[in-house]
């Protein structure tokens, strides 16, 4: 996984405790529309907050925004392949988290988009939760 040429470490993601077969599995890709890019990254939310909340105990000052870039390959008739998953922009300063949100993305199925292969680009922003009540 790369970024402006500087090589990210392959940072693994936590897997889920108790998950189940859910969409943006090879057995129930998203749809490559809006919405379909939007709820696959929806719903892995909570790798993304353990991406975050694992650097952030490290280090408490660690919040930005990030944005990602992939492709959505052709791929098979059931299944595109997400692929050239890179940061787009990033002001985290963080390389072992930027290198964990993107392994998210890099699990991330779809169905083959109609038009042909196609490049999304997807912001994100992190930040500490202020409620202190």
């Amino acid at each position: 996984v790369a970024t402006d040429g500087m090589r990210l470490p392959n940072v693994p993601v936590p897997a889920k405790q108790g998950a189940e077969e859910d969409a943006g599995t090879a057995d129930n890709p998203y749809p490559t529309s809006p919405d379909g890019i939007r709820a696959a990254v929806r719903d892995r939310t909570p790798e993304l907050v353990e991406c975050y909340e694992g650097w952030q105990a490290l280090n408490p000052a660690l919040e930005g925004s990030l944005v990602v870039s992939f492709g959505i390959n052709t791929g098979t008739d059931e299944l595109a392949h997400v692929n050239d998953v890179a940061l787009a922009s990033s002001d985290l300063e963080h390389e072992f988290m930027q290198g964990c949100v993107l392994n998210v993305f890099e699990e991330l199925a779809f169905e083959p988009p109609e038009g042909g292969a196609m490049t999304v680009t997807y912001p994100l922003e992190f930040s500490a939760d202020s409620d202190e009540d």
